[in-house]
């Protein structure tokens, strides 16, 4: 259950992530769209079009229009049919671009010219891709409708109201041609575009305000476009032709070096950020160095065979990838290309290991020896037979790239794989990746089902309008984006080569040697570095000697035996530590009566916290230790004696008036048992008043209060008590778990005879807060654990009062609280009690027997 919990906390951190990666994929995309200066020759209107583009044009005379001119738009290398259309109406114009869009068949615009001189036009589920189009004299909007008909109708009801100016035909195909012609040019003026070799690209303002439309509109886009194109009969067409048009794009994408420096560094710094922040900084850098060689491997063996146009990026949390347009190569060198990678790491780390063996005492040990690890279990774990990993990519392309369905299967063995390893890791980092790979199983189901089609059809290869249609009768979603990476997927399995006998042998083997021999390596390394770790270890410091000493005792030995060794260690120390102090405090509290307190009260005088005992600590001690001092004095010469404690307090230590309020109530409980009740509640309310008005001692008024209440409660004033209570300005404590301020509530409404609210509010003073570790705990396997009952006797106190004894003696029965019923009838005076408690100590002590296992 642990384990399913954990895996659906992931989920929602992965639909947080999943729009972040597509903003920045559609961000980089964009940055490399190619964009070149339009020439525009003259066609034969009546030419001949495949007969999808053939149905678009009659989509568009069925609305009305015909067809006056025709042009080849030239961009680079490429070009692509146009033609202007005049409305039967004269009222407007259609201009077609025969360039494939998935979201909108063939782009078009309806233009209108108005009496001023504007021409007014609208655009369909394109505008956020040209919002820079804009310009003085040109009314641009974006109808996004799911229909020619009604982006017709869109505009339409745009110039319904409007006065429109009459033109012939010529002088609307000039201005079209014209205003189609100048777009570079104004937006290279505007510092839009940058020139990249023989063509333009975006600038990265231009790039970014560009994505920014798109995630805005990205959910309108996705809805499904009524275009003759997308029905039956033409949209495996259509495909083929967006395919080849996205593969002309990518083969034309301009180079920008200064892009790939930035999508390194800002994706290596945001990997290195958040691993930080959640987990531990020097462990992030090392990881970052670690990861940086394994793909810097990737890196140069993909540019040795031939690789170009190489992306290497950080994912935060998950590690890094190198990126480059796919190309057919011989099994064998993509092997070396996979083993590039995790090799160079993995061997670095053994060498440094048997190095560190033999040299221990270097002072930058611990740190190279954390780094070797790391680099040996990032490098081995990359190596794994399983997919996506190195070691499951060599193995699927040496025995499965020809066999569809026992790549499919090997990939849910992988899976199941990556799923055991998150149990027994309980690391979320895993259960993350487990989510990725959730996330592409339709996909890769899908993929299988199409590159077992193709598989079958090896005598006669089927083209990519064929490999659409077969694609299409496997997924319900017909969207180009969903096809694509199955038709893409097809085609590089149909252009990959084919492993000969020798590679399918040598693959797995080599994988198994490598495992083999880094066992080999590994473990006597390990076993030397273990010992002689200890037979060179570095002496001890001076500090690290006292604080190895001071929590803990030698088998037999006593706490004078404990000092004399501490005073013995701490002559090494410089003599402006702070272990002097703890020095000094430590023969303080060895001593008994007044003396005691003098040393004390010297040891504070000095101003110095100890690097283990803070001076807070020393005067909250120091009236600890003056009220248990004075405890069997009368109750008239404490009040005396503890006043003059909490005075001594104030004059020395004036900065930590917040530590001297427990002395003060002692001061109050002590004048209230000397006979003057009113004396101890006037002094009681100037406490409050006092703590409330200073802010260093706000944390201490909810004691105050506390006090207050128990004050009226041993007077037997238990409405005036439960009036204090919840009159002040804490009542949010009652809710909060173990909380002593609820905790007085309950036992103020158990003598208010409220016992059901009284055990409602102790079921949940009672408890403390759930565990919940940190990622960086969790990453090492700690598990969240539920409240704990840290108040068993005072529960079974309630339940008794609540006349449900039974229940009371079920929970005291169970063992973990067993430890309770010692107290059981030792109804005693107790100098640790909080003032006015000790009514409450006795009424559950006097209570334990009727209660406990043992007792009756």
């Amino acid at each position: 259950m642990t384990d399913l919990l954990l895996f659906l906390a992931v989920i929602p951190l992965l639909m947080i992530l999943l729009p972040v990666l597509q903003f920045i994929g559609m961000f980089i995309g964009v940055l490399r769209v190619p964009l070149w200066q339009p020439v525009f020759t003259q066609r034969d209107p009546s030419a001949a079009l495949p007969p999808h583009q053939a149905a678009t044009l009659a989509e568009i005379e069925a609305l009305g229009f015909a067809c006056i001119a025709a042009y080849d738009q030239h961009n680079g290398p490429y070009s692509y049919p146009q033609y202007v259309f005049r409305h039967e109406s004269g009222r407007a114009f259609a201009w077609l671009n025969l360039t494939p869009m998935h979201t909108a068949a063939y782009p078009v615009a309806f233009s209108s010219l108005l009496q001023d001189g504007t021409v007014r036009s609208t655009l369909n589920r394109v505008l956020w891709a040209c919002e820079h189009d804009r310009r003085p004299g040109h009314d641009i909007e974006d109808a996004m409708t799911d229909s020619l008909a009604q982006h017709w109708a869109a505009h339409q009801e745009r110039i319904r109201e409007a006065g429109l100016a009459e033109l012939d035909d010529a002088e609307v195909i000039a201005r079209l041609l014209a205003n189609s012609t100048a777009t570079l040019d104004i937006m290279r003026k505007q510092g839009l575009i940058v020139a990249t070799g023989d063509r333009f690209a975006l600038a990265a303002g231009a790039a970014l305000q560009t994505t920014i439309n798109w995630f805005r509109v990205r959910k309108t886009l996705a809805r499904p476009f009524a275009a003759a194109v997308f029905s039956d009969a033409y949209r495996a067409d259509f495909h083929a032709e967006l395919h080849a048009y996205q593969k002309r794009q990518q083969a034309s994408q301009p180079e920008r070096p200064a892009l790939r420096r930035w999508l390194f560094g800002v994706s290596l710094l945001a990997f290195l950020v958040l691993w930080g922040l959640v987990f531990e900084w020097q462990q992030a850098l090392m990881l970052v160095g670690v990861i940086g060689v394994h793909e810097g491997g990737h890196a140069l063996a993909m540019w040795a065979f031939g690789h170009r146009d190489l992306k290497i990026f950080f994912v935060p949390f998950l590690g890094a990838a190198v990126t480059a347009p796919e190309m057919p190569l011989a099994v064998w060198k993509r092997a070396i290309i996979y083993l590039a990678g995790p090799l160079p790491g993995l061997l670095a780390g053994l060498a440094a290991l048997h190095w560190l063996a033999l040299t221990p005492e270097l002072p930058w040990a611990a740190v190279l020896s954390e780094l070797a690890w790391m680099s040996i279990w990032v490098n081995l774990f990359n190596l794994l037979p399983v997919t996506p990993l190195d070691g499951g990519r060599l193995l699927e392309i040496a025995l499965f790239e020809r066999h569809p369905r026992i790549r499919f299967a090997f990939a849910g063995i992988s899976l199941l794989g990556f799923v055991a390893l998150a149990v027994w890791s309980k690391s979320p980092l895993m259960w993350g990746v487990v989510g990725f790979i959730l996330l592409g199983v339709g996909g890769q189901w899908r993929a299988m089902k199409l590159r077992r089609s193709v598989t079958q059809h090896r005598s006669g290869e089927p083209d990519v309008v064929q490999l659409y249609r077969e694609a299409e009768t496997l997924a319900s979603n017909k969207n180009f984006m969903t096809l694509w990476p199955m038709v893409k997927a097809a085609e590089t399995q149909r252009q990959s080569v084919v492993a000969r006998a020798w590679e399918m042998v040598a693959a797995p083997l080599l994988l198994l040697a490598i495992w083999a021999l880094s066992l080999t390596l590994m473990l006597p390394a390990y076993s030397t570095l273990r010992s002689t770790s200890v037979t060179h270890a570095a002496p001890p410091t001076a500090e690290e000697a006292f604080d190895q000493a001071f929590d803990s005792y030698d088998e037999g030995e006593s706490a004078a035996q404990h000092r004399e060794k501490l005073m013995r260690l701490a002559e090494r120390l410089p003599p402006q530590d702070g272990r002097h102090i703890d020095m000094f405090w430590m023969q303080a509290e060895a001593g008994h009566g007044p003396a005691q307190l003098n040393r004390m009260q010297e040891i504070i005088a000095l101003k110095r916290d100890g690097h283990f005992t803070s001076r807070k600590l020393m005067v909250s001690l120091y009236l600890q230790t003056a009220h248990a001092t004075w405890a069997s004095q009368p109750a008239t010469d404490r009040v005396r004696l503890l006043q003059n404690a909490v005075d001594v307090m104030q004059q020395i230590a004036p900065d930590l008036h917040a530590q001297t309020i427990a002395g003060q109530l002692r001061v109050a409980e002590a004048m209230d048992a000397a006979g003057d009740e009113a004396g101890a509640e006037a002094r009681l309310a100037q406490i409050r008043e006092d703590v409330e008005a200073r802010q260093d001692c706000d944390c201490e008024a909810p004691t105050v209060v506390r006090a207050q209440t128990w004050f009226h409660l041993s007077h037997n004033r238990a409405a005036r008590a439960l009036e204090v209570l919840e009159s002040s300005p804490y009542t949010d404590r009652f809710k909060k778990p173990l909380n002593p301020l609820g905790e007085a509530r309950a036992w103020a409404l158990m003598r208010n005879d409220r016992n059901e609210e009284a055990l409602a509010q102790m079921q949940i003073s009672a408890y403390s807060p759930p565990y919940e570790p940190s990622a960086n705990d969790k990453a090492r396997g700690e598990q969240a654990s539920p409240p704990y009952l840290g108040r068993p006797a005072e529960l079974a106190y309630a339940l008794q009062r609540a006349g449900r004894a039974n229940e009371a003696r079920d929970l005291l029965a169970q063992r973990q609280h067993g430890w309770v019923c010692w107290r059981a009838g030792k109804a005693q005076g107790n100098d640790a009690v909080d003032p006015w408690e000790q009514q409450r100590e006795d009424d559950v002590n006097n209570a334990l027997p009727r209660l406990c296992p043992a007792q009756r």
